[in-house]
């Protein structure tokens, strides 16, 4: 079953353990601890009346970096193996006990081998048992401050990218199909061949506009008429795959569709003529379209490059419905589809027969339909 985009396996793959900047806090929260244990050593040596060197207030603070050190090396190394090699466990607690079993397999032989050299033994007898637990128990203090915090830290982490993702989905298909890949349904970015529906529309006259008017009046012209193409395409659950210029290239089907998009996409059509007769009511000269529609296999996936990449569709159907649409001249209509279309429309859907015509590309004529 399909589960939603945060899951415990974003969260997990989000913590940030190989960064040195998200170590900071860890690094800040180790030299505090390491202070105050360093105080409570100096302070128990004086309340059982024992004279310590003045460096031994720095032996805590160095023994708690050392700490540290030693448990941001396990974490990078080994932090997201063992997040997954236990996977029922929250991941606070495993990186908890990486890091405790990686110090404690550190620091004591370290301690107990260095420490009668370099402390004596006369000082070795107290500090052979209160500085090794002054400073590790700060230390497992601190590692559950980090642990805590580098979940929290991840959760923030994973929103943020759950959001950055439905903005870039909601920038090319309609919200109920945003919130069905969301949801969990597939959406093959790595390629797959689909047979589905391609609308391109375009505008007429577009090029004679920009040569007399502003570049404001142009733009702001080409938002509103384009714009009422592509919230047609949302309308009906279509994907827009790019603007192009003066018009748009659609995909419908890209999700499971009874007719391959086929219905959607006329729809969108029909709306696409609804709502530019409504902007051409009032101007002395409307503006005209053409839309051309076919039905296909085409090869879906993600193209481009790490800074830029577009969910598109390649094939001979592409070519063949942005060459429908050229044809909407020669047969005075503003719409074309193919037959490969019409016959996947049920008859609620009012069509009237062009005839066999020749579409470069073919080697043959193809049947070929309007929207009455």
């Amino acid at each position: 079953m399909a589960g939603p985009l945060l899951r415990e396996t974003d969260i997990r793959l989000s913590y940030p353990l190989t960064s040195f900047r998200a170590q900071l806090p860890y690094a800040a929260a180790i030299i505090i601890f390491g202070v105050v244990s360093g105080a409570l050593i100096a302070t128990a040596g004086a309340a059982t009346g024992l004279a310590a060197p003045w460096w031994m207030l720095l032996v805590a603070p160095t023994g708690d970096l050392a700490c540290g050190l030693v448990a941001a090396i396990a974490l990078r190394w080994f932090g997201h193996a063992a997040m997954y090699r236990f996977p029922n466990l929250p991941p606070a607690v495993v990186l908890s006990t990486l890091s405790g079993v990686a110090v404690l397999a550190a620091f004591f032989p370290i301690w107990f081998l260095l420490s009668p050299i370099l402390i004596g033994p006369v000082l070795w007898d107290w500090t052979g048992t209160w500085v090794p637990a002054i400073a590790l128990g700060t230390t497992v203090v601190v590692l559950v401050v980090f642990s805590v915090y580098a979940r929290l830290n991840a959760q923030l982490l994973a929103s943020f990218a759950e959001l950055e993702r439905r903005r870039g989905l909601e920038r090319f298909l309609a919200s109920e199909t945003v919130e069905r890949v969301l949801a969990g349904d597939t959406l093959a970015l790595a390629g797959e061949r689909r047979v589905v529906t391609v609308l391109f529309a375009d505008l007429r006259g577009s090029t004679r506009l920009a040569d007399t008017m502003l570049p404001a009046d142009v733009v702001e012209h080409l938002n509103r008429y384009v714009g009422a193409m592509a919230e047609s395409v949302f309308a009906h659950g279509g994907m827009l795959d790019k603007f192009l210029g003066d018009g748009l290239m659609a995909i419908f089907g890209v999700m499971d569709e009874p007719t391959a998009g086929a219905m959607p996409a006329v729809r969108a059509a029909l709306t696409i003529r609804q709502r530019l007769a409504l902007l051409n009511e009032g101007r002395t000269e409307p503006v005209r379209f053409g839309i051309g529609i076919h039905t296909g296999e085409v090869v879906l996936g993600a193209v481009g490059i790490s800074r830029r990449t577009d969910f598109t569709a390649v094939g001979d159907t592409v070519n063949t419905a942005s060459r429908l649409e050229g044809l909407c001249k020669r047969f005075g209509v503003d719409c074309v589809l193919s037959d490969a279309t019409a016959s996947r429309l049920n008859e609620s859907v009012p069509l009237r027969s062009l005839g066999p015509a020749a579409v470069r590309g073919k080697a043959r004529p193809m049947p070929l339909l309007t929207l009455a």
